[in-house]
């Protein structure tokens, strides 16, 4: 039997982001600390450009356990979709600190790199 979240993640994986919010919301109303609704909740508003509150998802992780790599790396891609790329990287560097090989830690800051090198004046 699915829970909820296994749910929410298999809606999300169908590109049915609001109806896997919805479950992940189901989770989080009788469990405001359950970490893997929240950052699956953030994964989803990232798909939905609310960075914002994916954001505030990750920040409601890293509260808890401020080294969570997944809540790092995750509020990391939603600063680079945002275009905050300094903080962005920011991000993927403590998640890098905690867990060296963090394959989706190391491709967030390589897009953040890139990007800020983009729009930086070059002399």
């Amino acid at each position: 039997m699915l829970t909820l979240t296994d749910k929410g993640f298999a809606l999300a994986n169908c590109g049915k982001y609001n109806e896997a919010i919805e479950c992940y919301d189901l989770v989080l109303k009788n469990n405001s600390t359950a970490i893997t609704a929240l950052i699956n909740k953030g994964y989803a508003l990232i798909n939905l450009d609310k960075y914002d509150e994916a954001i505030e998802c990750c920040n409601r992780v890293l509260n808890i356990n401020p080294v969570n790599v997944c809540a790092l790396t995750t509020k990391g891609y939603a600063l680079n979709n945002f275009g905050k790329y300094d903080e962005a990287i920011e991000c993927c560097n403590k998640a890098l600190t905690i867990e060296s090989d963090h394959t989706y830690a190391l491709t967030t800051k390589e897009h953040a790199l890139n990007k800020q090198s983009f729009i930086l004046p070059h002399p």
